[in-house]
């Protein structure tokens, strides 16, 4: 009993550091796009440690994959929503456009490449 409890205590900091770990790196990411004040600072922190938390609990809590499946889309949902209503309208509208770009260029490029596939099989016929 002794050596459980020993070991539980040993990876408490662990587990703080990992958390602490991830929501500083979701910090640096977005302060690398957008300016952000100390209290904005503290407040994302906590955001992303509270998500983290939550995740990791859907994954070792939930049995059943659909349900975590499920839960986990709604943590996210609320961590986007959560992040949002931290930041400005300025730094809102920044932060979409640049982490949203990837993703659109890949859709434009998809769509221009199959437009120029239906305009080869038109000029063959």
């Amino acid at each position: 009993m002794k050596k459980i409890l020993f070991l539980i205590l040993l990876a408490i900091p662990f587990i703080s550091v990992k958390s602490q770990d991830f929501a500083e790196k979701k910090l640096i990411e977005m302060k690398k796009i957008i300016t952000l004040t100390s209290i904005q600072e503290k407040k994302l922190r906590d955001i992303y440690n509270s998500n983290l938390h939550t995740n990791d609990s859907i994954i070792y809590n939930v049995k059943d994959p659909i349900q975590a499946s499920e839960l986990k889309y709604k943590s996210n949902k609320k961590l986007n929503d959560n992040l949002m209503s931290v930041l400005d309208e300025n730094q809102r509208i920044k932060y979409i456009r640049v982490i949203s770009t990837p993703e659109v260029n890949e859709k434009v490029n998809a769509k221009v490449a199959l437009l120029q596939e239906k305009m080869l099989i038109h000029k063959a016929k």
